[in-house]
């Protein structure tokens, strides 16, 4: 009878869990995506040539700015760092700093690059 009296309870705890797992996955999706827009949108701009995100620093204006990878990595010559809209410090390291971890961006939603500016 206790082994039979066990199992009910085993069922009810799983199920708990399994709730609680649940709520803490969309709890972190909805803080991923608070983040993505408070933190990370604002330091990034779409190269208007080649059409990527990435964020980097412009050594020449010692500021953080938004860069092309196709421009910086491959040296298109299409490409400077005036095409950049300059962005603070701050929101451009914001995103390192807060970014969750345990929720993976989908492909729609690509994180920058952090790269050097010639």
């Amino acid at each position: 009878d206790l082994v039979l009296a066990a199992h009910p309870d085993m069922r009810i705890s799983s199920l708990l869990l399994v709730a609680c797992v649940g709520v803490a996955a969309g709890d972190m999706l909805a803080r991923w995506k608070e983040w993505y827009q408070t933190k990370f949108k604002p330091c990034v701009q779409v190269c208007p040539r080649h059409w990527e995100f990435v964020c980097g620093y412009d050594q020449h204006l010692l500021r953080y700015a938004v860069a092309s990878s196709a421009c910086a990595l491959q040296k298109h010559n299409a490409c400077s760092s005036e095409d950049y809209q300059v962005v603070p410090v701050d929101k451009c390291l914001a995103y390192l700093k807060f970014a969750p971890e345990s929720v993976k961006p989908s492909v729609n939603s690509p994180l920058p690059v952090m790269m050097v500016l010639d």
